[in-house]
């Protein structure tokens, strides 16, 4: 067996090749041997590792550089998407800027049938007034009074007896608000409106009746289509509400006027002092605000202090009536805590810049992210429920509806052709300046109307189940306010109502549906399906609006397409 070996394995030439080689082989079991081995394997390790290290760092460092080099590319791609996008979006909105609006025409009227032989003559005015102009409906009902009542035949009856049941709730209305002397009366109410929104409520409240009091050959059938404009919950509310809002932002500008100038022309600047102080406090609390709602208890102490101080008589400033701050004056309420006549008017003032500034910050947080305007309607409903801040049982949140009304008219029920400058003001399309006749950027307008619609979500729909004390601002408001955009006929639909009517769906749905079920999905259906699509004008805010339908289905589940 060892001659079949070759000669260069035999035993002696192993021991050569080795490192104990022939003269330390006799020695191989020795510690130093050992030890000679155990460091040449040492070293090896070493060297082994050493390579290995490098080719590890060679390796993350290339694929350090392909993801640097992937992420070069998506940001290219993010900016080039949202580049293109920004810019149809330009494109589209020169476009209907510079489109010109075709009127459209009013419906025919169904054709009358042949007047009956008693009357012959009254077939004739039927037909004249069809379109009656505006300005002159003071006249044709002056005219109609004084036709003989003997020949007006049965058939009107109907629209007789409806008449009357319109007149003593406006007049419920003006008694009301009498004794402040608040608002305008029912009559001049019709005859002194200069704003759109109002002119387009005259006209469908007082042209019907002079169409069907002049028409006394029309069936009874078509009497209930004649009628359907006159019939509207809100009309009425919307006559003289947003007016007396308007009233109560000018008297909040009377009382700043008097706390900053007025107070510092006297001897003492003592009030002045105190009051910018405390303000500057509730500013400052205000930008503190966090999405988590415990760390929101050191603004809102600070706030309610500063509004203690100044209710308490801390800084003494002259009492005021909070009626002129308010959209009607309550009777005292037994039990309540602030249940005379009057109340300071530094702690009325301090109400004034928190509003100001719940509106600034909703305008500035919320309109980037409708998100954030979550953590500033709790807020806002914590402190304007407080008992210790009501009068005679009622929340002062009046003062920050005011600003509202001011900054968001949409909210209200307003709506106007934002291709004019009247419409524009209308819908509260901020101008670039004081006094300036330019108004800021669309998108600057998006972010506002944004910010302000989330806003007001997040007051409307907070849960009191649980709460001992009431809600400021009661979820009913969001659904009337709901129903009064929807309800905007199709060829009268602007971009700043979606845009609103966005934010107050987009991340409240769930709130919403929890208030009103099976009736909210009913309304969300019409505001996010049937609205933008029965609406004239298409463009990048009703199309945003639709799809928030879609985000929904993919979201929640919720299906509102059928």
């Amino acid at each position: 067996m060892g001659d079949s070996l070759p000669r260069n394995d035999d035993p002696a030439s192993l021991l050569g090749r080795s490192f104990l080689g022939l003269d330390t082989f006799e020695y191989r079991n020795s510690e130093q041997v050992h030890r000679d081995a155990l460091a040449a394997a040492q070293a090896e390790h070493a060297r082994v590792r050493e390579v290995a290290v490098r080719a590890y760092e060679l390796h993350e460092a290339r694929l350090a550089q392909v993801e640097l080099y992937q992420r070069s590319l998506q940001e290219e791609e993010r900016v080039r998407i949202e580049t293109a996008r920004a810019e149809a979006e330009v494109r589209l909105r020169e476009i209907e800027n510079a489109a010109k609006r075709i009127p459209i025409p009013p419906p025919r009227l169904p054709t009358p049938p042949p007047p009956p032989p008693p009357v012959p003559r009254e077939s004739e005015p039927a037909a004249v007034v069809a379109t009656p102009p505006p300005a002159n409906t003071s006249q044709q009902q002056s005219q109609i009074e004084q036709q003989p009542v003997s020949t007006t035949p049965s058939i009107l009856q109907p629209p007789t007896q409806l008449q009357p049941a319109r007149s003593p709730f406006v007049q419920a209305q003006a008694r009301t608000t009498q004794p402040q002397n608040l608002f305008q009366p029912p009559a001049q109410s019709k005859t002194a409106q200069a704003a759109p929104p109002f002119q387009q409520n005259t006209q469908s409240q007082a042209l019907p009746n002079v169409s069907q009091q002049q028409q006394p050959i029309q069936k009874p059938i078509q009497q209930p289509e004649a009628l359907k404009p006159v019939v509207k919950q809100s009309s009425h509310h919307l006559l003289w509400t947003p007016e007396r809002y308007l009233e109560i932002f000018q008297n909040l500008k009377k009382l700043r006027k008097y706390i900053r100038e007025d107070s510092a022309s006297k001897p003492t600047k003592e009030l002045k002092n105190q009051a910018g102080n405390l303000k500057r406090s509730i500013v400052a609390s205000l930008g503190k605000l966090t999405l988590d709602v415990k760390l929101n208890n050191g603004p809102k102490e600070t706030i309610m202090n500063a509004l203690r101080q100044a209710r308490d008589g801390g800084v003494p400033s002259i009492q005021v009536d909070p009626s002129l701050y308010m959209i009607s004056k309550p009777e005292p309420t037994e039990g309540a805590r602030n249940n005379g006549e009057t109340m300071p008017a530094l702690f009325l003032y301090l109400l004034n810049i928190l509003a100001k500034g719940i509106v600034k910050q909703l305008i500035n947080e919320a309109g980037p992210a409708p998100k954030a305007a979550e953590k500033i309607g709790f807020l806002t409903v914590a402190i304007f429920s407080q008992s210790e801040f009501l009068w005679r049982g009622h929340t002062m949140i009046d003062i920050l509806m005011a600003k509202m009304r001011v900054s968001c008219p949409v909210l209200f029920g307003f709506r106007g052709l934002e291709t004019t400058i009247e419409g524009r003001a209308v819908v509260g399309w901020k101008r670039d300046k004081e006094g300036n006749k330019s108004f800021v950027a669309a998108q600057v307008h998006s972010d506002r109307m944004t910010g302000l619609g989330a806003g007001y979500a997040s007051i409307c729909l907070r849960d009191f189940s649980k709460s001992a004390v009431t809600s400021p601002w009661k979820p009913w408001h969001y659904w009337q306010t709901l129903a009064t955009i929807t309800s905007t006929p199709p060829e009268e639909a602007c971009s700043t109502q979606f845009t609103v009517l966005k934010a107050m769906i987009e991340f409240s749905e769930q709130k919403f549906l929890k208030f009103y079920g099976s009736a909210g999905v009913a309304a969300l259906r019409v505001a996010l399906v049937d609205f933008p699509e029965n609406a004239t004008q298409k463009g990048a805010a009703n199309m945003s609006l639709a799809v928030l339908a879609d985000k929904l289905l993919k979201d929640t589940g919720l299906r509102l397409r059928q």
